[in-house]
């Protein structure tokens, strides 16, 4: 393969002359040593081309058979940045929210998102990552909470990254420089330290509303057709306003992913806000739900192996679907078991009722199951299901096994249909109302097991300790 043969091979595909240059010196740079090497000219051919495209794991997997985007491999990612890069939008498609990262500034130079993974510094003339900010380290990542909130100020070459409590400020503040990331001296996507760590005060916060008031606005409203423009996509919450040579423009950032792929490609989308034309820009960088690290963390267990909510817990783990049961008088399934994208699952069992005959035992109670995924060292909750039943077990030599688990049906059914399996028990049925995953279960985990979780975080409240 020539220098011109490979050349001509990407030009078409309009990388900036910025990224152009660079890229090519260091093609150059590679093929030379390949040349030093007594191989055949298929092997020399193939080795400039893995030189091209072998490397990009570590920002976001050869896809999409885009030349371009695997030339973005050329600059070295820490091993902080694989992990937030490779995670972002993880944890936006399985925790905590519906949107996609919110745009923190878009400028000719530059884009900068964040989101529960941390923040994204993008260099849209080399377009590449510049640098990324591990917003988990400095317990700076509420995007969804009840009274928590994180805040950003983009003042300069200088981001600010603090929390508010209710409006308040509390903790400290945390100063990065943005220009330490993606230096011509220095083409590694780096992971950016604070610079400077003081005391938040609350003239931070008015400075920040002041500055950002008329910045942002609600994306699905700015957005002329956003039932037809988003359609199945995420997009970020609120758009931010820009102006372009005199025009307004609302921009979001948008995740989009075909039907049966594991890649979510990551766009731009900006939006002329008198005309309502929309311009697309796909950002060299995606993150993918497949290949994401799948830790095998242990089970939950009941301080009593023989009794029945050892049996009960049991059956979650080993026959799921025995666990979600089947509707009072039908052949339905409560609900359809599928696959469970997360790393831990702890059943939330509540006995309310319990009778016995012989070796048969029936208990009325409300019977849960909660998902979580892994941040750092927070537990979110991502999936859960579960209501009220009648379970019925039978009595072995090493405790209880479950035979079947039996919901009723919605409705006016409900009552009626549990006061036929289990009897006319009012104190039983009451107390059978839906439970919650506690800190106190999870606290019990953690220290079961010897776990490194600090917090535990449910859709839309304020992280809660659990050590």
């Amino acid at each position: 393969m020539k220098k011109d043969e490979l050349k001509q091979a990407f030009g078409g595909l309009e990388p900036t002359e910025e990224l152009t240059k660079e890229v090519w010196t260091r093609v150059e740079k590679n093929m030379e040593t390949v040349k030093k090497r007594k191989v055949s000219k298929i092997v020399k051919a193939a080795a400039v081309v893995l030189i091209a495209a072998g490397l990009l794991g570590g920002i976001n997997g050869l896809s999409g058979n885009k030349l371009v985007e695997a030339l973005v491999s050329f600059w070295h990612v820490d091993k902080e940045s694989q992990s937030i890069l490779k995670d972002m939008t993880d944890y936006h498609v399985m925790v905590d929210t519906v949107y996609a990262p919110k745009l923190l500034e878009y400028t000719d130079q530059r884009i900068i998102f964040a989101g529960n993974f941390g923040v994204v510094v993008y260099n849209r003339q080399k377009q590449q990552v510049a640098a990324t900010i591990n917003l988990a380290k400095i317990h700076s990542n509420y995007f969804n909470a009840e009274t928590l909130s994180t805040q950003f100020i983009v003042d300069g070459n200088k981001l600010y990254v603090y929390n508010c409590k209710k409006g308040k400020t509390y903790g400290n503040y945390y100063c990065y420089d943005l220009t330490a990331g993606g230096k011509e001296e220095n083409t590694q996507v780096v992971s950016l330290e604070p610079v400077e760590i003081k005391e938040a005060s609350q003239s931070m916060e008015t400075k920040r509303k002041e500055t950002q008031k008329g910045k942002y606005e609600g994306t699905w409203q700015q957005f002329k057709n956003p039932s037809q423009t988003f359609d199945t996509k995420m997009y970020s919450e609120e758009s931010l306003q820009v102006e372009e040579k005199g025009k307004k423009k609302d921009v979001c950032l948008v995740l989009d992913r075909k039907v049966g792929a594991s890649e979510y490609k990551v766009f731009v989308f900006k939006q002329d806000h008198q005309t309502g034309k929309i311009e697309k820009e796909k950002l060299a960088v995606e993150a993918s739900t497949a290949g994401r690290e799948k830790k095998n963390y242990p089970r939950y267990k009941v301080d009593n192996e023989k009794s029945i909510e050892a049996a009960i817990v049991k059956c979650f783990y080993e026959n799921p679907s025995m666990y979600e049961g089947y509707v009072y008088k039908g052949k339905e399934q409560y609900s359809q078991v599928e696959e469970r994208r997360c790393d831990v699952a702890i059943p939330v069992i509540k006995i309310t009722g319990e009778k016995k005959q012989g070796k048969k035992v029936k208990v009325m109670g409300a019977f849960y199951w909660y998902g979580l995924v892994v941040s750092g060292k927070t537990l979110y909750e991502s999936d859960g299901d579960g209501s009220v039943a009648v379970i019925n077990l039978k009595k072995t030599k090493n405790g209880y096994q479950v035979e079947s688990v039996v919901r009723p049906r919605d409705g006016a059914y409900r009552l009626m249909d549990l006061e036929s399996m289990f009897g006319r028990d009012t104190k039983a049925i009451d107390q059978a109302m839906n439970v919650d995953l506690s800190p106190h279960i999870l606290k019990k985990y953690v220290e079961q097991n010897k776990l490194d979780f600090d917090e535990y975080k449910a859709f839309g409240e304020d992280p809660k300790k659990i050590r």
